[in-house]
């Protein structure tokens, strides 16, 4: 039997096995007792008994001492394993290391060292991942990179993060509204205080103070901290620092500012269109001086309300494909007429497309061209005026030829036969027709154009061109050839207008030829004006040829601009090739010039057919 130390001795007396051996052996010794004095009084009635007895006593000792025996073999056994397992236990509870069992050495409770050991185990590992998980949390709380801190009911700091140290170097107990913004007492509006009231979160914006001076603007979420019974025992406020985002609004509205100025006093009118309905999304400023209108009477409208009713739908239609219009009819909130220019550039703007239409009033400069053309049509008729007496002194001379033959037979009594009166009153009614055409031609030639295109054919518009000048080159003795094609497209024009490009281009032609035969002598092919006409799939073609000395080549670039001429002193303004240029370039078309010096000019003038879509535009009236 192992020897026991006198610290494994205490345990074993507290085991119930040794006290319950202590008792039996206790038990043991009262029967003997009793026996011995039950003899000793009354021997003679218990001699047989106490034979017995006495037999039992010489066993006794030997029974006391394999149960006391026995006792103390199990109360070994029992005890030690137990101390094994109640002394890490008891270190554990003190504050030390844990040591896992021995399993080996637990004797009889090695199923309850294994449990123990796995409590612990589970216990370690909830106990790492509880660790980690609050180091995550202490990490996350440090280095978030916004301004933590933890408040009691009195709004004092009970903990904050690293950067809320940094940026106010702030000490535990401070309140938050004098580290915040300097104050003596708190704020009125308390997010915090709200939280404890109701406990809810609740966010706000403020204003503060960094310590070194710089103003910051924050977004203040807070959130309660409740204990295990559900009570708000502080609030965590976290504050986002919006100072950057403020700057860059304030850089922005004053931009948004800057920009609605400008666009407000720009001096023409200008819309914000939806693309696709030409609805008026916004204007500026100038529209009401304009149109007279307030922008409450447009905003919402369809564009199409400040164009006049015959020129609108084509004008929409071109403004639709964001194309620009360079001359087109308003009307202003009186009804009255103007021409503007609309210039559009489509972009996208809150998602949606926009089209803005800047529209500039060119009434006046259209006026100032219409007075230019004019003059340039009167000049033109001035230099006419004798060609056009000799076309109106024809018909008069047939009139007056036909008025004495009537005058010498009413002298003579005579009446005229019904074949000679029938001849003579149709010449009357040809010629008087005659002088009438004549003089509505002029009529019509000088009055001011109407500035509204048709389909015309630019055959049409040469010959009635011609007619003006039909005696004036004859007397020259000028001989126009025609070349025409006689299945011709129509262009879009006002045929007033465009027959003014060909008279000037006729005047220009005829002075050529008689500059040139001024200085020598020529024969019928050099008095020769070719009248020219073609069409493609896209375009009609004219050209006026003359067979005059031509165009020196330093100047062939500059006989378009304005005031320009190359004849002689009062033969001229200067005007009417610039007047061409700007009528053709009005329909969309071209005009150039080809020459050699000693060849006569060519001046070629191209529009398009009525109808085709030209530089990303479709012609139309």
């Amino acid at each position: 039997m192992p020897a026991f130390s006198q610290d494994g001795l205490r345990p074993l007396f507290r085991s119930l096995t040794i006290r319950l051996c202590l008792v039996m052996a206790l038990a043991l010794c009262a029967l003997i007792v009793v026996q011995a004095v039950l003899t000793l009084t009354r021997p003679d009635h218990l001699s047989g008994l106490a034979g017995v007895f006495r037999d039992l006593l010489l066993i006794l000792p030997a029974s006391l001492l394999i149960i006391l025996g026995f006792g103390l073999v199990v109360s070994h056994r029992l005890t030690r394993p137990l101390q094994g397992i109640m002394k890490p236990l008891e270190s554990k509870s003190q504050g030390a290391a844990w040591v896992p069992l021995d399993v080996e050495k637990t004797g009889e409770f090695k199923e309850l060292a294994e449990t123990v050991n796995a409590i612990a185990a589970s216990v370690r590992h909830r106990r790492l991942e509880m660790d980690e998980v609050l180091s995550m949390y202490q990490s996350l709380f440090e280095g978030v990179p916004c301004l933590i801190t933890v408040q009691d009911r009195n709004l004092r700091l009970l903990r904050y993060n690293r950067l809320f140290g940094e940026q106010f170097g702030a000490k535990p107990v401070e309140h938050c509204y004098k580290i915040y913004k300097g104050r003596d007492e708190k704020c009125v509006n308390c997010p915090v205080e709200k939280t404890f009231a109701d406990g809810k979160s609740h966010t706000t914006e403020e204003t503060g103070f960094y310590k070194d001076g710089r103003p910051a603007h924050w977004i203040v979420t807070t959130a309660p901290v409740r204990d295990s019974s559900g009570n708000v025992t502080a609030v965590m406020e976290m504050c986002l620092d919006i100072t950057q985002r403020k700057i860059l609004e304030q850089k922005l509205k004053k931009s948004e500012r800057k920009y609605a100025t400008i666009f407000d006093n720009i001096p023409v009118a200008v819309f914000e269109l939806n693309a696709a309905t030409l609805d008026i999304r916004n204007c500026n400023r100038k529209m009401p001086q304009l149109y007279g209108y307030c922008k409450g009477e447009v905003i919402g409208k369809s564009f199409a309300m400040l164009f006049a009713p015959d020129s609108a739908e084509a004008h929409l239609n071109a403004l639709r494909e964001s194309r620009s219009v360079s001359q087109a009819k308003h009307m202003d909130k009186e009804g009255e007429e103007f021409f503007v220019s609309i210039e559009t550039s489509q972009t996208t703007l809150e998602g949606r497309e926009i089209l803005l239409a800047v529209v500039t009033d060119v009434t006046d400069r259209i006026r100032a061209e219409q007075q230019v053309i004019q003059s340039s049509k009167m000049a033109t008729l001035g230099e006419m005026a004798a060609g056009v007496a000799h076309e109106l002194n024809q018909p008069l001379a047939v009139l007056k030829m036909v008025a004495n033959y009537f005058t010498r037979h009413a002298n003579k009594g005579l009446t005229p036969d019904q074949d000679q009166l029938r001849q003579m009153t149709a010449k009357i009614v040809n010629n008087v027709d005659r002088a009438t055409k004549i003089i509505e031609h002029m009529r019509e030639f000088g009055r001011k154009p109407n500035l509204e295109s048709a389909e015309v054919f630019v055959n049409d518009i040469l010959q009635r061109a011609c007619e003006f000048f039909s005696e004036q080159l004859k007397i020259r003795d000028i001989t126009v050839d025609w070349e025409l094609d006689p299945d011709q497209p129509p262009v879009l024009a006002d045929p007033n207008r465009l027959e003014q490009v060909f008279i000037n281009l006729l005047v220009n032609a005829r002075d050529a030829i008689e500059d040139k035969c001024s200085t020598r002598e020529c024969i019928p092919p050099d008095r020769v004006i070719i009248l020219r006409t073609r069409s493609n799939s896209r375009s009609v073609i004219a050209e006026v040829v003359d067979t005059g000395p031509g165009i020196p080549k330093e100047v062939v670039g500059r006989i378009f601009e304005p005031f320009f001429s190359t004849k002689e002193v009062n033969r001229g303004t200067g005007l009417g090739l610039s007047i061409c240029y700007d009528i053709v370039t009005d329909y969309e078309g071209t005009i150039h010039v080809a020459s050699k010096p000693g060849h006569g000019a060519r001046f070629v003038v191209t529009l398009p057919i009525a109808g085709i879509i030209r530089n990303g535009s479709k012609t139309s009236s």
